[in-house]
Parts: structure tokens; C-alpha cells; sequence
């Protein structure tokens, strides 16, 4: 089995001046994320967390796919283990989903990725996307 040194191998998941607007029935637009940058090393985890309405759910919902297309405007890139999922057509981004790529929602006693893991994240807000996560919960004591 051939490895490959961390040096060689792309960040898993890369995001790059990522911004999500909304428009309204009244053509009014509100301007949810603006600007985030954030890059995730192979192996690493990341826990996104603020204050209530500053923008995790809304980041880790257009990481997803599952913001609405009809009202929802995304710019930016977002690339996961080297696949621009922005561009990704709706079939290939929902075989991504749950195998490789979870959230975990804001609700810590009742947040669960795969059924092998639970957050038990006490107090506060956060919004963690978990990679590999039946890989890793398989693997979890």
C-alpha cells in the first residue's frame, strides 16, 4: 500500500471566500455569510462556533447542498477532498452525503451523524461537519 506524506495530499475540505445571501418574496436580500475562509487538514476536526444567528448553520447548510436553490445565493468556492461541491450536480452531491460527508445540528442531546456517535456538546452553539464519520464512529470506543 503506497502512503502519501500530508505535504502531498490536498486539505479534505477547503473553503474560499464563501458567501450566502437569501432574497425575499419582497426582493429584499439578506446577506447571511460574507467572506468565510477556513481550510480542514486530513484527519482533522473542526467545531464551528458563535453566537446565535452569526452563520454556522447556514455555512455547514451550503457546505451540504441543502440550502434552497430558489432562494439562496452562493458564491464562493467550497472544494472537498479535491471536488468542487458548489458545481457539483444534486445526484453526485447526495452520494456524497452520509458516507463521507455529515453535519451535526445544533441540538447536542439529540444530534446523532450515523447512529454510532452522539455530541454531547453541553452548553452553547455549534455546528461541527463531520468527515468519514461511519469510518470513524466504527472505529470510536
Amino acid at each position: 500500500m503506497r502512503r502519501y506524506s500530508a505535504q502531498l495530499m490536498p486539505p479534505l475540505l477547503e473553503i474560499d471566500d464563501l458567501k450566502v445571501a437569501f432574497r425575499g418574496d419582497d426582493g429584499r436580500v439578506t446577506h447571511a455569510v460574507d467572506g468565510v475562509d477556513l481550510t480542514v487538514e486530513r484527519g482533522a476536526t473542526l467545531g464551528i462556533v458563535g453566537e446565535s444567528g452569526c452563520g454556522k448553520s447556514v455555512t455547514s447548510l451550503a457546505v451540504m447542498g441543502l440550502l434552497p436553490k430558489a432562494t439562496a445565493d452562493i458564491a464562493g468556492r467550497v472544494r472537498f477532498d479535491g471536488i468542487d461541491l458548489l458545481d457539483l450536480p444534486d445526484r453526485a452531491l447526495r452520494d456524497l452525503r452520509g458516507e463521507r460527508l455529515a453535519m451535526i445540528f445544533q441540538e447536542p442531546m439529540t444530534s446523532r451523524c450515523c447512529g454510532g456517535c452522539t455530541s454531547r456538546r453541553r452548553s452553547g452553539a455549534s455546528t461541527t461537519i463531520r468527515t468519514g464519520c461511519r469510518a470513524a464512529c466504527a472505529s470510536a470506543p
